[in-house]
């Protein structure tokens, strides 16, 4: 009032639906005061508060002023009028000064208050009797509008900063209890599985006496989040029948809602969804978001209980304007100002922007809970199927493999039961069931050997560590050292083999089971072995069979390869199976079947790959990688 010398002078602050309230204000003493009186949007149209986000300052000398068209009304050029938005001396419209003849106002001075280029509200000065507006006046006046705007947005921005330092702090430690829990539930630190039934943790306070769980943060009467089919509620809160219904109604509201499709904000739930009259008591507001998109998905929803209030208005904020003939047909504004009462009921304490912003922020962080979690699932279900697979395998092994031998330790003995019942001494025939008795039982443990070995590889823990690959391969072959000579083989090594991040001693008997099996299949004069590895950049790499090797980009592939038998078309898909030979039982020195088998689990441990190319009576080249073993190396498959 100093500065401007006017008779009143209001701070006019906006609500979210452009109702405005007097927040502060002096005024002559004669005068009464107007602090906490609201008015309707109406009162400022938006066309107005358009206007006052350009311009700083809005001086009216006199309502009563004479007033000058334009002359021409339309720009020639343009044939539009003249834009006077920053015209300090142009009129006002008839509405707003006989708005003001009502109030029984002459001249005013309007400032905009600003934040973020968004009008915040007004200083708005009122003066009962004509008073002009140097330009000194209206530049200290724009001038106060602006340090009013710069000290608003320090002390909203500090007490926002505040309380989100606060929210982020409560929810990254129930975010860290989630988290290691694996279970969204926890988040209101308690679980929930029967109808209806509250966390047992509802009314937990911590040792400053704040509520634990979501309750601690966003300022809310109660929290329920919807998880794996369950919800899990927090201090007053609809039941999970009434929950159901909500969540169904904001799924739709999200899905057409124009702004943000996984967070809403409302303080008056009753008027929108009326069902949710019945529980207004407990929650007249709701902050939802939802953190997932699939069915039902999963929410978290913070409540509000009902806030009865009374506004006081200058003036019924419902009168219609009503319409006066003068010169024509033209609106004409209320005309009382006298205080009017209204009591609200079925609403909450609306929601601040920063508890909207933290509740965006949350869901992205409980994303990654429920993406790791996802990602544990699929990792759980690739070990499932691994699992399915191994007793499909040893299913087999028991109704077919195991039951030959078993099959003809029967039938030997049978006969030889029959034979001592009849009395007969045991001859020479005799002799001979007995000695298929001893290579069936050997046979047996031989498969009940790999059987086991099969099994063992895997539930084994990975050792991972940086491995000298020649060394490995030294230890195979000194391993295989009298196998290879007596079979005549050349083992071939055409460069130094790398290091490598794996398991050593599975690695090793990766490399011994293939050159093992490379010796055995050979028939030719000259048989050799060649052990290598082809690396991305290599020009080689371009021609793996892509039908084999399928993605491997950017992967080391390593390789046994032979000048054997081969392997025929027919039998390619059997290679991989437990106890499966390609040929008789005792040729080319016999064996179980199941040392492939165990290289692939081995490889399967250790996340890579494993295929071959064949061509029979030429040889075969059988290719692997060791994917990604540092991830690997931590997974105890069953």
């Amino acid at each position: 009032m100093r500065i401007t010398r006017l008779d009143r002078v209001m701070i006019y602050r906006f609500h979210a639906d452009y109702t405005g309230e007097v927040v502060a204000g002096a005024h002559r003493d004669d005068l009464n005061s107007w602090f906490g009186l609201r008015y309707p949007a109406s009162d400022i149209p938006k066309p107005a508060r358009d206007i006052f986000k350009r311009i700083g300052v809005r001086p009216l000398p006199d309502v009563d002023g004479e007033t000058v068209e334009m002359v021409p009304l339309l720009n020639p050029q343009t044939g539009r009028p003249l834009d006077m938005t920053y015209c300090a001396l142009r009129g006002a419209s008839v509405m707003y000064t006989d708005y003001l003849r009502n109030m029984g106002v002459t001249a005013t001075l309007t400032m905009p208050i600003l934040r973020d280029g968004e009008l915040w509200g007004l200083i708005a000065c009122h003066h009962y009797s004509p008073l002009p507006f140097p330009y000194a006046l209206r530049a200290a006046a724009e001038f106060m509008g602006q340090i009013t705007s710069l000290e608003i947005a320090s002390a909203e921005g500090r007490e926002y900063l505040q309380y989100r330092l606060r929210l982020d702090a409560a929810h990254h430690a129930v975010l860290a209890t989630a988290a290691a829990a694996g279970d969204l539930s926890a988040l209101t630190e308690g679980k929930s599985t029967s109808t209806d039934a509250k966390s047992s943790y509802a009314n937990s306070i911590d040792a400053e006496g704040k509520p634990g769980g979501l309750l601690g943060g966003i300022d809310a009467t109660g929290v329920a989040v919807f998880e794996r089919g369950r919800w899990s509620m927090q201090g007053d809160t609809p039941t999970e029948a009434q929950l159901d219904a909500l969540a169904q109604w904001l799924a739709k509201r999200m899905e057409t809602s124009r702004s943000n499709e996984w967070v809403l904000a409302l303080d008056d739930l009753g008027r929108q969804f009326p069902e949710a009259t019945k529980y207004a008591q407990v929650a007249s507001g709701v902050l939802a978001i939802r953190v997932s998109q699939r069915l039902p998905g999963d929410w978290v929803m913070w409540f509000r209980s009902e806030q009865t209030q009374t506004f006081s208005w200058g003036g019924n904020p419902y009168e219609k304007a009503s319409t006066t003939r003068i010169d024509g047909n033209r609106l004409s504004p209320r005309k009382s100002f006298e205080v009017w009462q209204e009591t609200v009921s079925g609403r909450s304490t609306p929601w601040k922007q920063v508890e909207v912003d933290a509740a965006v922020k949350l869901r992205v962080l409980l994303l990654d809970i429920v993406i790791g979690r996802a990602e544990q699932l699929a990792v759980l279900n690739t070990h499932l199927v691994r699992s399915n697979d191994d007793l499909d395998a040893f299913a087999y092994v028991a109704g077919h493999d195991l039951k030959e031998p078993l099959r003809g330790i029967h039938k030997y003995a049978h006969y030889l039961m029959e034979e001592a019942k009849a009395g007969r001494p045991l001859d020479a025939r005799g002799l001979e069931r007995i000695e298929s008795l001893l290579r069936l039982t050997v046979r047996m443990d031989s498969l009940l050997d790999a059987l086991l070995h099969f099994s063992r590889v895997g539930r084994l823990s990975l050792e991972m560590d940086d491995a000298q690959l020649d060394e490995l391969l030294d230890d195979a072959l000194d391993t295989l050292g009298g196998r290879l000579e007596e079979n005549g083989i050349e083992v071939r090594i055409p460069r130094p083999m790398p290091v490598v991040h794996c398991d050593r001693v599975r690695v090793r008997e990766i490399f011994a089971n293939l050159i093992s099996n490379a010796a055995k299949y050979n028939d030719k004069a000259e048989r050799w072995v060649e052990i290598g590895h082809i690396s991305p950049t290599d020009v080689a790499f371009k021609t793996l069979s892509s039908a084999g090797a399928g993605d491997v980009a950017g992967e080391r592939v390593f390789y046994v390869r032979d000048n054997g038998i081969g392997i025929e078309e027919r039998h390619r898909e059997r290679v991989f199976l437990m106890f499966k030979r390609l040929h008789a039982r005792d040729a080319f020195g016999g064996g179980s079947g199941a040392g492939l088998a165990v290289v692939k689990k081995l490889i399967d441990h250790h996340q890579g790959r494993i295929w071959f190319e064949s061509e029979p009576g030429v040889g075969t080249s059988f290719y692997f990688t060791l994917g990604s073993g540092e991830s690997a190396a931590h997974l105890n498959l069953a």
